[in-house]
């Protein structure tokens, strides 16, 4: 990233934060123009994954100080991000067979947009981005698609971090919470929408609060509702409904009622599966905010 400037540079050109990594600044000075070169895998550089458009968001923010020791009412601070898009493509191809084609035709299910929302005192709040200690929010996190009745949504692996690798897992892979005073379990009000209260909390010396969570996107089954965690559980999964099965095969299946023919048990039948499926279909969305200290006069 290379910056003008009308007189020569004599400051620092560095990523927010990480002034004191040499890795992560520029002081070459004398010249009219100032830049910087962030590696992707340092400096605290945020990668975040969508699926609609898919591909990678890399962002960070750069800081230009013109003054050598002191950030000043000079200095400029940008937002940089940029999009890398994957790219996918379909071959395809026609076989004939005694004078009959077989044509094959592709079709490309959008997939939901997803986004982390902070909230002021509930689900219907204004969105808020500077809070204090204590306050009532609400985290929501919703999908947009035009194919209503077709995916599932699964909100999971959510972290809050300072924006200096210090982090902290709040709701685990599986959906569940890990800390309740922090957040509780994750309530979803229809397929495309969760969300929870939560009191505001901080670092110790940091204001900024970075929140990151997973999404896994899943194509909704044929006549039943999307599957939900189950965190009263240890394991924290879900039951799913069986075909019918002989008794003998499968010593892992609860039974429920027993049928008159004595050859088969049916009702329902029970096996115990992970809510994350292992499947490319998960994207990340993030949200921060400001917090500030509760002060008191004496």
């Amino acid at each position: 990233m290379n910056f003008n400037t009308t007189k020569n540079f004599e400051g620092h050109v560095f990523v927010k934060g990480m002034y004191n990594e040499k890795n992560c600044r520029n002081d070459d000075i004398g010249k009219k123009n100032a830049y910087i070169e962030v590696p992707f895998d340092m400096c605290n550089v945020l990668k975040t994954r969508s699926l609609n458009p898919k591909g990678i968001f890399i962002s960070t923010t750069i800081v230009i100080s013109f003054h050598s020791k002191f950030i000043t009412k000079m200095d400029k601070a940008y937002r940089i991000q940029c999009f890398y898009m994957e790219t996918e493509r379909t071959v395809t191809t026609n076989i004939e067979v005694n004078d009959m084609t077989t044509i094959q035709q592709n079709y490309d299910l959008p997939l939901p947009v997803c986004k982390y929302e902070i909230l002021n005192g509930g689900p219907y709040g204004e969105i808020v981005t500077i809070s204090t200690i204590g306050n009532l929010v609400y985290h929501k996190w919703t999908c947009e698609t035009e194919n209503i009745d077709s995916f599932c949504m699964l909100i999971h692996s959510c972290y809050v971090d300072d924006g200096n690798s210090n982090k902290i897992e709040i709701i685990d892979k599986n959906g569940c919470s890990v800390d309740k005073a922090l957040i509780n379990n994750i309530e979803y009000t229809s397929d495309f929408v969760g969300g929870q209260l939560s009191s505001v909390y901080k670092y110790a010396d940091r204001p900024q609060m970075y929140y990151q969570c997973q999404i896994s996107i899943n194509i909704k089954e044929l006549y039943q509702s999307c599957p939900r965690p189950n965190c009263t559980d240890d394991n924290n999964y879900i039951s799913q409904i069986v075909d019918i099965v002989p008794k003998e095969d499968d010593e892992n299946i609860f039974n429920g009622t027993i049928f008159s023919d004595p050859e088969i048990e049916v009702s329902k039948m029970f096996r115990k599966r992970s809510l994350i499926n292992n499947n490319n279909n998960i994207l990340d969305v993030r949200t921060e905010l400001t917090t500030v200290d509760i002060t008191k006069e004496v």
